[in-house]
């Protein structure tokens, strides 16, 4: 058995009650003091995550019109500007859904902002783009979650890693070889495991409080931090302003589409850009395979919890949660879908909320029958109210299920095959029964993510 209880409690506690997007609003302000190198220059973005980066000297030229016009002559593009207005750049010209226009992400902010008049002074601002999206889109992520433009990096030789998302996305680009460090919970791929076993790679110290002097004796070109923590927006100040490391804040993973943008950017920033990519592509592919098991029944749909716990006042997933993403994705319902984040709920709201599905993580009971059976006869009254627990329709996801479930990393899509099987499996193979606990054996009902584990 590859999992212990104590080591998913531990996990449990500290990653999944403290991912959260809600610390991000005070923290991007705060660290914007810092003036740190960064990349200045300008993206052309054509859509779907397809970008081109060039750098700018702005003490040269920064007038965005003036540096389009310089790219396009320097890379042979056919450029048409009409009236001020770009409606052409390489062949791609403005239709009836899509436009060129000028973006910019202002200083000290994270969000794109479309602008109407292209004459600013583009060194103003953290990043510039000419992108081409509908008025429902925006473009590709342009800057990590501590604001500093993701484009210019030199490809990374040696990393630290400070997250267990984080190292699995590593893993996921064929990565791992650059590892010199990582955080105490991280041990997937094996290849992670093995290098903390045979000290190629050093420990770092954990989630909460990773260590800089630990962290620099690892000697690394490239250190990734984890958004959901201000003690990663203090080490990646630090170690921009005192050192020539490069450090990057990650988005906290609170969604698959921040889950696809981390994916993105640590693949560009490490140089590992076109793997990243394929692993995206094969990361949606695999959403849309396991959407289509449930085929012609796809309105039909259950309202579920997904609790850390069977206890009376067990924590739950809220809306800004990526686990909650993966539940609404998977055409289910989140009955605490009106709460935010990671929240305790009690035993009268779960009796009031009635799902239909229970998943519950434990670290009291492994993923037996035996164990099972246990946790059913110890749930409270309230528990035993539930439409959930009436139709046999609790599920216990124990050991390495459990811990994969806590991690808003890649191998969601596995964890969404799950769920899904979870929730339809009467319909996807209603000649079978699906059981109600599983652990180290997952992989043996998966058929679409099966080789979507990245080792």
């Amino acid at each position: 058995m590859n999992s212990d209880p104590v080591k998913t409690k531990t996990m449990v506690t500290v990653m999944l009650l403290l991912f959260g997007s809600g610390v991000t609003l005070v923290l991007v302000n705060s660290v914007q003091s810092v003036y740190a190198y960064q990349s200045t220059g300008m993206a052309i973005d054509y859509g779907n995550r397809n970008v081109e980066w060039t750098d700018v000297d702005f003490n040269v030229e920064s007038d965005p019109i003036s540096i389009l016009e310089n790219i396009c002559i320097e890379e042979v593009y056919t450029l048409i500007i009409e009236e001020n207005t770009v409606t052409e750049i390489n062949g791609i010209s403005n239709d009836d859904n899509r436009f060129w226009n000028l973006w910019v992400i202002k200083n000290g902010e994270l969000d794109w902002v479309k602008l109407t008049d292209t004459k600013i002074n583009a060194s103003e601002y953290t990043v510039t783009a000419w992108a081409y999206c509908s008025d429902e889109e925006v473009p590709t992520v342009g800057v990590d979650q501590f604001g500093r433009c993701i484009h210019g990096y030199p490809q990374a030789q040696k990393t630290v890693t400070l997250s267990p998302s984080i190292t699995e996305i590593l893993g996921a680009l064929n990565a791992t070889s650059t590892i010199v460090g990582t955080d105490k919970y991280s041990n997937y791929p094996n290849s992670v495991a093995n290098g903390k076993a045979d000290g190629s790679i050093v420990e770092v110290g954990d989630f909460l409080s990773p260590s800089f002097e630990l962290i620099m004796k690892s000697n690394p070109d490239l250190v990734l931090c984890d958004g959901s923590q201000y003690a990663h927006y203090e080490l990646a100040e630090r170690i921009r302003s005192t050192t020539t490391v490069n450090a990057v804040v990650l988005y906290s993973g609170e969604s698959i589409d921040t889950i696809i943008d981390n994916i993105y950017i640590v693949g560009l920033v490490m140089g590992y850009d076109i793997r990243a990519e394929d692993v995206i592509y094969q990361l949606k592919y695999a959403e849309m395979e396991i959407l289509n098991m449930v085929g012609e029944n796809e309105t039909y749909s259950k309202s579920t919890v997904f609790a850390l716990s069977p206890s009376k006042a067990p924590w739950v997933a809220g809306s800004a949660t990526y686990v909650d993403d993966i539940i609404v994705t998977s055409l289910s319902e989140n009955v605490y879908s009106s709460s935010y984040g990671w929240i305790q709920s009690n035993s009268e709201l779960i009796a009031k909320s009635n799902p239909e599905i229970a998943i519950i993580i434990s670290d009291e009971y492994y993923a037996t029958e035996s164990d099972y059976g246990t946790m059913l006869d110890n749930l409270s009254a309230e528990w035993k109210q539930t439409d959930a627990y009436k139709n046999n329709q609790i599920y216990l996801f124990g050991e390495e299920l459990a811990e994969m479930a806590q991690i808003p990393g890649p191998r969601y899509a596995q964890l969404m095959e799950i769920i899904v099987l979870v929730l339809y499996h009467e319909i996807i193979h209603p000649d079978e029964i699906f059981p109600n606990y599983i652990g180290d054996n997952y992989r043996d009902f998966l058929t679409i993510t099966e080789y979507l584990g990245f080792e």
